[in-house]
């Protein structure tokens, strides 16, 4: 997916554009759930150990209605349905169905959210981000944190209360800071241990707690390059259902090159000229080979390599 620009205003990434009203009020009603659940135009999107269904030829997720789904089981719990939110009155749910028996169709094949944001509608790949991550984090967090109590999915999966202490706990997002280091017409890049294989990417990491952008990016940098920072100017920002991140796109200027890597988490860091990013994204986009490889459409690493090297004189 090429950059391209949304209201005038923001930059769209792959599982950005989510475009459901998450019903945060109308989800406190119990019966209203339950009633959307029942509903025949509402939409439902399977899981299955966080792969999603699609149509084998179209590579389209599959959506089913109340009808269809009731055709492959009728015996699902409405504590497994996880209200991701409505639009035009349609409500949206994921359902997780990794340990229920559902007699799923031959013309379908269960991908991994990656390989489907390749292909797929843009606006059901924002929608199915966002089931991944919920999932995720109601597979990850059945016990409560403070008693070790079993804990049960209430107003829909937006929270889980504690059946013993009442606690209520509410899924996370992680801040991802990743930023593209430039210093005279050269960008700075690295290779991570477990992708050196000529791979080259931003660097990147999560922010600490009680800590800024800016601050989380000089850290960031100087922890695994030792390249100090000058400035730091924020880009865009894309949601990364790995498991629920938020990638905080940022430019950063460098005040010096000398360069000193944090070798547990880095196999390699370099300098890049713009001349020698430009031909590897040239190479990449007519399937040829390379001295190096970096990041495919799908990352907002791609898209800050891209911007600096092509938009700015920086």
């Amino acid at each position: 997916m090429s950059d391209k620009k949304r209201n005038n205003l923001e930059i769209f990434h792959s599982f950005a554009g989510n475009i459901l009203d998450r019903s945060e009020v109308e989800r406190r009603d119990q019966n209203w759930i339950s009633s959307l659940i029942s509903n025949p135009e509402t939409k439902f999107l399977l899981a299955k150990n966080l792969l999603f269904p699609v149509e084998s030829k179209s590579k389209e997720l599959v959506w089913l209605t109340k009808k269809s789904l009731s055709q492959i089981s009728d015996t699902i719990s409405e504590d497994l349905f996880y209200l991701l939110g409505t639009k035009d009155n349609v409500g949206y749910f994921a359902l997780d169905i990794t340990n229920i028996t559902v007699n799923t169709l031959d013309t379908w094949e269960f991908l991994e959210p990656r390989e489907i944001a390749l292909s797929a509608n843009e606006t059901d790949v924002a929608i199915m981000a966002q089931a991944k991550s919920q999932i995720y984090w109601h597979s990850s967090h059945r016990y409560c944190s403070k008693c070790g109590s079993l804990s049960i999915p209430q107003k829909g999966g937006i929270v889980r209360t504690c059946q013993s202490c009442e606690m209520q706990h509410f899924p996370r997002t992680d801040p991802v800071v990743i930023m593209l280091v430039y210093k005279d017409q050269h960008c700075l890049l690295g290779q991570n241990r477990r992708r050196a294989n000529g791979f080259y990417s931003a660097l990147a990491g999560f922010m600490d707690h009680a800590e800024s952008i800016e601050e989380a990016v000089r850290r960031e940098v100087k922890e695994e390059s030792g390249v100090d920072i000058k400035s730091v100017i924020y880009h865009s920002s894309q949601p990364w259902p790995y498991p629920h991140s938020l990638m905080i796109g940022c430019l950063a200027e460098a005040q010096d090159t000398q360069i000193s890597i944090d070798e547990e988490e880095l196999s390699d860091v370099r300098w890049f000229s713009r001349e020698e990013i430009i031909r590897a994204f040239e190479a990449q986009a007519k399937g040829e080979s390379h001295d190096f490889y970096l990041p495919g459409s799908i990352a907002i690493a791609h898209h800050l390599i891209k911007y600096w090297a092509f938009e700015t004189n920086y």
